[in-house]
C-alpha cells in the first residue's frame, strides 16, 4: 500500500480521476531497494508493472555465467510494461545501480488503469513507440558492421525477439484498449460514440486528405467545440478531423447532451477524442516494430549468419538487402535504377563479405551525388564471372587522384566524415578473397564500377 498522496505526485499518474487515487492507493505497493539488489530476474514472468520514483536501475543481460549492461533506467520513468502486456518472461535482469524507491502496480490494476486513465496509457504507448524508434535507430547505426557474422547474430537475436513481442503485445493491448475505453450502448450518448468509433475503424483504409483540406476541417471543428464549451478544442480538432469525422458526425453528440451541459459535452467529446487517438498511437506503435523486424531480416539476409562462410549466393538478393540497409541514408533526390540479368547464375562465394563490396560502392555514389542525381546497378555474365557494374551520374573522379581510389586511409572526405578504407576492402574481400576482379572508369557526368566475381571459385574448378 501506498499513500494517495504520494501518488499524486506522480508525474504519470496526473490525469487519473481524484476519486480514483484512494482506490490505487489499496492496490499499489512501494518498492525499496539498496545498490546491488535485484528488483526483476531475467526468464521472470508476471513481476508487474513498475513506476521508478527514485534511483537507477541496471538492465542486464545474463549469458550463461557472463553478464552485460543493456541499458539504464532512472527516475522518473517505468518499466516493465513490455513484459505486462504480453505475459512474456522479462528478458533482462533489473539491478538497482543506486538507492531506488518505486511503485509497483500488478497486472490487473495496470490493465485497469489502461481503461481509466487516458493519459497513462497514452504515455505508456507512446513511451513503447519512442523505445521502438530508438531501436530502429541504433540498428542503422550500426548497419555498416553488419556484414560481421557475430554482430548480426547478435542483433537479430536482441531485437527480433523484443520487436515480435512488441507486436503481440501492441495486438492485446488495442484488443484491451478497445473493450476498456469503449462507453457502454446502454445510454444514447455511449452507444453513439460506439457508432462513431464505429466508422472511424471502417475509414481507416481510405486515403488521406491533402493537407490544405485537413487544416480546414481542423479550423471549422475547432470553431464548432470551441461554440459548444469545449475547451481543448484546438487539442481535439486535429484528432477528430484527422479520423475523418465532421460537424455532420458530432452534431448529434451535442443534441444528446442537456442544453448548457457544457462540461458533459466536453467530457463525450474528450472520451471520443481519447479512444481514437490511443488507437493510432497503438497503431503508430505496431508499425515501428513491424519496420524493426523487417530491418532485422534484411540485416540476417545480409550478414549471411547461421550459414558456412562460403555458399551458394544470389547476387541481386545480396544488392536488394544491401539497399534496405541503406534505405535510411538514401535521399529522396537520388534514383535507383535496375538493370538486372535475370539468367544471371548463383556463384559460390563469402556472401557477407560480398555485401559489404556492395555498401561500399553504393555509400561512395551516394556521397558522390550527395542530395540528387541517379545509381544504376547492372549484372551481367561475362564467361565464368558474374559482373555487377555501380554507376552513378555524379562530378566524376578527378584523374589527379584517380589511381589512389583503391589505398588505404585515402579519402576527399573531410575529416571525420570517412576512413578512406570503403574501397580498399571492396578491393581486398573482391580480389584476394574471391580471385575476382574490380575497376573503375570515369569522367564527368559518370563514373563505373565494376566487380568481377568467378561464378566458380578457382579451386572448385580445379578439383
Amino acid at each position: 500500500m501506498m499513500p494517495a498522496e504520494q501518488l499524486r505526485s506522480v508525474a504519470l499518474l496526473q490525469g487519473l480521476a481524484d476519486d480514483r487515487f484512494d482506490w490505487l492507493s489499496q492496490h499499489a505497493d512501494e518498492v525499496a531497494l539498496a545498490p546491488g539488489d535485484t528488483l526483476l530476474r531475467q526468464g521472470e514472468q508476471g513481476c508487474g508493472f513498475f513506476i521508478i520514483l527514485e534511483g537507477e536501475l541496471l538492465l542486464v543481460r545474463e549469458q550463461g555465467a557472463q553478464e552485460s549492461i543493456a541499458g539504464r533506467r532512472a527516475a522518473p520513468t517505468f518499466l516493465g510494461e513490455i513484459s505486462t502486456l504480453t505475459g512474456y518472461p522479462v528478458t533482462v535482469t533489473c539491478r538497482a545501480h543506486t538507492a531506488c524507491r518505486l511503485v509497483r502496480l500488478r497486472e490487473a490494476v495496470f490493465f485497469e488503469l489502461l481503461g481509466c486513465c487516458t493519459t497513462f496509457a497514452r504515455t505508456i504507448f507512446r513511451s513503447m513507440v519512442d523505445r521502438t524508434t530508438e531501436t530502429e535507430s541504433i540498428v542503422r547505426d550500426l548497419e555498416k558492421m553488419a556484414s560481421l557474422g557475430t554482430l548480426a547474430a547478435g542483433l537479430a537475436h536482441e531485437l527480433n525477439n523484443p520487436a515480435a513481442a512488441a507486436v503481440r503485445a501492441l495486438a492485446r493491448a488495442k484488443s484491451r484498449a478497445g473493450a476498456l475505453t469503449r462507453p457502454s450502448a446502454a445510454s444514447e450518448t455511449g452507444a453513439l460514440i460506439g457508432r462513431l468509433l464505429d466508422d472511424v475503424a471502417a475509414r481507416a483504409a481510405a486515403p488521406p486528405v491533402n493537407a490544405l483540406d485537413a487544416a480546414d476541417a481542423e479550423e471549422l471543428l475547432a470553431e464548432w467545440l470551441t461554440e459548444h464549451g469545449a475547451a481543448d478544442a484546438h487539442d481535439l480538432a486535429p484528432i477528430l478531423a484527422g479520423a475523418g469525422l465532421t460537424l455532420q458526425d458530432l452534431a448529434p453528440l451535442a443534441r444528446l447532451v442537456r442544453p448548457g451541459d457544457a462540461d458533459a459535452f466536453a467530457g463525450s467529446v474528450a472520451r471520443l477524442a481519447g479512444s481514437i487517438d490511443l488507437d493510432a498511437l497503438l497503431g503508430e506503435a505496431a508499425n515501428a516494430c513491424r519496420r524493426i523486424s523487417a530491418l532485422v531480416g534484411a540485416v540476417k539476409s545480409y550478414s549471411y549468419m547461421d550459414r558456412e562462410a562460403q555458399q551458394q549466393v544470389d547476387i541481386h538478393q545480396g544488392i536488394e538487402d544491401t539497399l534496405t540497409i541503406l534505405k535510411h541514408r538514401w535521399p529522396a533526390g537520388i534514383a535507383v535504377e535496375r538493370r538486372y540479368d535475370a539468367s544471371l547464375p548463383a556463384v559460390t562465394a563469402y556472401g557477407s563479405e560480398l555485401n559489404q563490396v556492395w555498401t561500399n560502392l553504393l555509400v561512395n555514389a551516394l556521397d558522390a551525388l550527395e542530395k540528387s542525381g541517379k545509381i544504376t546497378i547492372a549484372t551481367r555474365r561475362e564467361g565464368g564471372y558474374a559482373v555487377v557494374t555501380v554507376t552513378d551520374d555524379g562530378p566524376g573522379i578527378p584523374d589527379a587522384i584517380r589511381s589512389r581510389i583503391f589505398d588505404p586511409f585515402f579519402t576527399t572526405r573531410p575529416a571525420g566524415k570517412g576512413t578512406g578504407l570503403g574501397l580498399d576492402i571492396a578491393q581486398r574481400i573482391v580480389v584476394a578473397r574471391h580471385c575476382g576482379t574490380i575497376s573503375v572508369a570515369s569522367r564527368p557526368g559518370e563514373t563505373r564500377f565494376d566487380v568481377a566475381i568467378p561464378i566458380e571459385p578457382p579451386d572448385a574448378k580445379g578439383s
